[in-house]
């Protein structure tokens, strides 16, 4: 049983150890990276020697608060350290992952892949969707239709892209207590949490 404990502590803390280290660096300025900068007995400091040369900020240096028992290390460009490269330009991700959807403003949204030395930037790429009270499929969007176009004011319908608003089907009315629609037919009132629309 002794064993299997050791065993299974061990595990836990080998792991726990791993996925800790893979992003403990904290980049101070362009050229510089601290490792372990909460642990000033055991923070190191790394310089990348880019197009900043080879002196480092002082708190990169032995004796500065980030660096107090670590004498700073220097690496080259292609060199890299704690999910970090050294470039011209100092250090970036070695690797940029995720991004984002961003709404165009004509029906359809565009996803944007991180990019940038530090993943803070988007790229443009050729993946769409319809946007939020749209449906149908790619950049060929239609707006959900108005509940009666003649009568003020005018609602129109919703959808949803995270539940694939390709059809008009997907479109829908909310309903809201209290809340009455109005079409040449008179007035109601929907009672459920949506409508949807039919073909």
């Amino acid at each position: 049983m002794k064993k299997i404990l050791f065993s299974l502590f061990f595990t836990f803390c080998f792991v726990n150890q791993s996925i800790g280290a893979t992003h403990s660096g904290f980049l101070n300025g362009k050229y510089c990276l601290i490792i372990n900068p909460g642990d000033t007995q055991n923070a190191t400091c790394y310089w990348c020697e880019g197009q900043g040369g080879s002196t480092a900020p002082g708190n990169c240096k032995k004796g500065y608060p980030s660096c107090m028992h670590q004498d700073e290390k220097y690496i080259h460009v292609g060199e890299r350290v704690d999910n970090y490269e050294c470039r011209y330009e100092g250090y970036c991700e070695v690797s940029c992952s995720g991004g984002r959807w961003y709404t165009t403003g004509n029906g359809y949204d565009e996803f944007q892949e991180k990019s940038g030395c530090l993943c803070d930037s988007y790229t443009s790429t050729t993946t769409y969707r319809c946007s939020a009270g749209y449906y149908g499929t790619g950049k060929n969007c239609s707006r959900c239709p108005a509940v009666d176009d003649t009568v003020s004011p005018i609602v129109y319908g919703n959808s949803l892209p995270s539940e694939g608003n390709e059809s008009i089907t997907d479109c829908y009315i909310s309903g809201i207590a209290g809340e009455y629609f109005y079409d040449k037919t008179g007035t109601f009132e929907i009672y459920t949490s949506r409508c949807n629309y039919s073909n």
